[in-house]
């Protein structure tokens, strides 16, 4: 998915708000990690 790409992404990408951005992405990452073994 779109979504993993973008996880790996973004820490690449020097920014002061980057740690929020991963922590945030990383929660939505695995929620559809935790989807994936619902379904």
């Amino acid at each position: 998915m779109g979504g993993a790409d973008f996880v790996i992404i973004v820490p690449l990408i020097p920014s002061k708000q980057n740690s929020f951005v991963i922590t945030r992405y990383k929660a939505i990452f695995e929620a559809m990690v935790d989807l994936k073994k619902i379904f």
